[in-house]
């Protein structure tokens, strides 16, 4: 089908997975908003994932798949109830930046007139489609990538532009939480994202710790922040890291954990969604990277420093790596002094603690 020229009064974005990868394209989404202002603008997301597409401020309406905000994948009876929605919304154009064939499924049961996607998936992804995007790409950024879709629509997309509000239910509830494990809420709080999805992009949890004490010594509070199912690994850091140091790991929300790195001043972790929430929220992030590439996947934002060093293998992408030399590269030390250099740098910029951004 011939590229048309649109005017749609109901847009479906489908990208349903998963935090990092919703984030980035925020930037597409938000140009593709903004050069129909008229339209309505749904998103079919993950219900794990949903909470970061309400802090979009494009985004009129959610087609949750599986349970909002639970912590399990959804179920094929799930993708059936969204197909269903899909249908009912009559959407003029349906844009899939996930491209699956769960992705598709969603995108071919909408039945809307217009429907696009990445040309170079599988097959089983592209289906569904009567537009594509051409492709595939040199190697670019995710971001980028994404944003290829706006101009596809005749949009110029700010890559740097992710629009995101804090809910102010979300907000209040983040304030709670502080002020249960410090006593009150923190003027110069750091967060540590300890875990990622991966093992093998995962630094020491001693050198967390270690970390952690020298932020204190520095005049920050600390908090660690990671699922349920990490809660003894953060609380061990929180014990070893010693006064000043809380963990809330499993205790927050997705829309809470977002509105609590909105309150940080910095923000450390490795190639994980929460980390690439804080960079987009404007929060000062140190990211530290080893077996994937910063170049294709690293944290977008105003304040974001990487770490890295260039060992024979990296970027290996290997989730299970045994060796581990890339991030065991990565001392205390210089993690410890660009983090102080991002702090300094906050203060110098007039960024305010103790609230949203």
């Amino acid at each position: 089908m011939p590229r048309p020229v649109l005017a749609p009064s109901r847009i479906l974005i489908v990208k349903l997975t998963s935090v990092g990868d919703i984030l980035h394209a925020f930037p597409a989404v938000g140009a593709i908003a903004r050069a129909f202002p008229d339209a309505s603008l749904a998103w079919a997301v993950d219900g794990r994932m949903a909470d970061l597409v309400r802090a979009n401020l494009h985004v009129h309406e959610l087609i949750v798949v599986g349970a909002d905000g639970g912590s399990a994948p959804p179920r094929w009876r799930g993708y059936a109830r969204a197909a269903r929605q899909a249908r009912a919304g009559r959407f003029a154009l349906v844009v899939d930046m996930q491209g699956l064939f769960k992705s598709a499924y969603l995108t071919f049961c909408s039945r809307a007139p217009y429907r696009l996607g990445f040309g170079w998936c599988r097959a089983g992804g592209r289906w569904a489609l009567n537009m594509r995007l051409p492709g595939p790409p040199a190697a670019r950024h995710a971001v980028d990538v994404y944003c290829e879709f706006a101009r596809y629509l005749g949009a110029e997309p700010d890559p740097a532009r992710f629009d995101i509000a804090v809910p102010p239910a979300e907000a209040g509830a983040a304030e709670a939480l502080l002020v249960e494990g410090f006593g009150a809420v923190p003027q110069r709080l750091a967060a540590l994202i300890p875990t990622s999805g991966w093992p093998s992009k995962q630094w020491p949890p001693d050198r967390f710790a270690a970390l952690a004490r020298d932020l204190v010594a520095h005049g920050s509070q600390v908090v660690v922040l990671a699922s349920a199912g990490a809660q003894h690994l953060a609380a061990g850091i929180a014990r070893d890291a010693g006064p000043g140091v809380v963990s809330l790991a499993g205790r927050t929300s997705l829309g809470q954990l977002i509105a609590l790195l909105a309150r940080c001043r910095l923000v450390v972790g490795g190639d994980t969604g929460p980390v690439h929430i804080a960079a987009a929220l404007g929060v000062p992030t140190l990211a530290l990277y080893g077996p994937t590439s910063p170049d294709l996947t690293g944290p977008r934002g105003p304040a974001v420093c990487v770490l890295r060093h260039d060992v024979p293998c990296a970027p290996c992408r290997d989730r299970n790596c045994v060796r581990w030399e890339c991030m065991l590269a990565i001392s205390t030390e210089e993690v410890t002094s660009a983090s102080l250099a991002l702090l300094r740098d906050s203060l110098v910029a007039g960024r305010p603690g103790g609230g949203p951004s």
